[in-house]
Formats: C-alpha cells, structure tokens, sequence
C-alpha cells in the first residue's frame, strides 16, 4: 500500500511556490497585449507544459496497448480540469499582483487566501487520497475538479467585483 511521502509532498509545495514566482513575472512581462490575453496565454502555457510533462509519457506508453481503461480517459478529464485550474491560479495572481490596486484590502486577503488553497489543497489531498484509497482512481481528478471550479468562481467573482468598484468610484 502506498505511503504518503511528506518530503515528496513538500518538494511540491516548493516549486509550487517557483511556479507562482514565474508566473508573477512572466504577467509582469508580457506588457504589449491585454490582461484577458495574458491570463489565457499563461494559463494555457502553463497547463500544456504539465500535459507534456505529467501526462503525455504516460499516455504514449500505454497507447500501443490492444485495449484502453478508465485511467487513460481520467487522465484525458484530469488534463481538463488542470486547465481550468492552472487559467484561474494565474488569474487568481494577475488580481493579487498586477491589479492590485483596484482590490481593497479584504479583497487582497481573499485572494491571497484563495491563491494558497488553490495551489496546495489538490496535491496534499491527492497524495492522501493514493496513499489511503488506491482503488478510487476517479477521486484526484475530482479534487482537482472542484478545487478549480471553486478557484474559478473566485477570481471571477473578484475580478468582477474590482470592475464594478473602479467604475463606480
């Protein structure tokens, strides 16, 4: 029975925190096209990269198979789901960082707070859910699921509230 590696998992969290920093800079970079298209191009670049890197080689090595199962197809929805989450993370940090001056403070907080669920919650209860219940093969790519679609409503929900608040004002 797998074990839950707590190295493993804070060697994780570490280039988590590396992702973010990048993250934060390429934003910063990239000054020639809109927020809208630097949020998508970023997120995109960043869920194409872990595909290539997570989930590719084990599709290819599993592709020449005669038959295909349910793990190639989570893996396929797990690569979705990613997306989502990798396109709100980034959004999450474009509010934080480059928009921040049109948040108030408890809004910054709160984007804070849903920035650092957002990148930790998935793979401590990822690696909890292996390491306890190997049979749910299903039950990772759900947590991601619903850690992006929550992460999604917030930083929709802030950005919204942070255009009505400068158009108001």
């Amino acid at each position: 029975m797998p074990t839950l590696d707590i190295v493993q998992e804070l060697t994780r969290a570490v280039l988590c925190v590396i992702d973010i920093a990048f993250i934060h800079q390429a934003l910063s970079r990239l000054l020639n096209c809109t927020p809208d298209i630097r949020i998508a191009a970023i997120g995109l670049g960043w869920s194409f990269a872990d595909t290539i890197s997570y989930r590719i080689p084990f599709l290819w090595m599993h592709a020449f198979k005669a038959e295909w199962d349910w793990s190639n197809i989570f893996i396929g929805l797990g690569a979705s789901f990613y997306l989502l989450l990798a396109t709100s993370i980034t959004h999450l940090v474009w509010l934080r960082g480059a928009s921040a001056s049109k948040l108030s403070s408890s809004q910054k907080r709160f984007a804070t707070i849903a920035l650092v669920c957002a990148l930790t919650v998935p793979p401590f209860l990822e690696a909890i859910l292996r390491a306890n219940f190997p049979a749910l093969t299903w039950a990772p790519h759900a947590v991601t699921a619903v850690v992006a679609a929550c992460s999604y409503l917030v930083s929709s929900g802030l950005s919204r509230s942070s255009t009505i608040t400068t158009t108001t004002h």
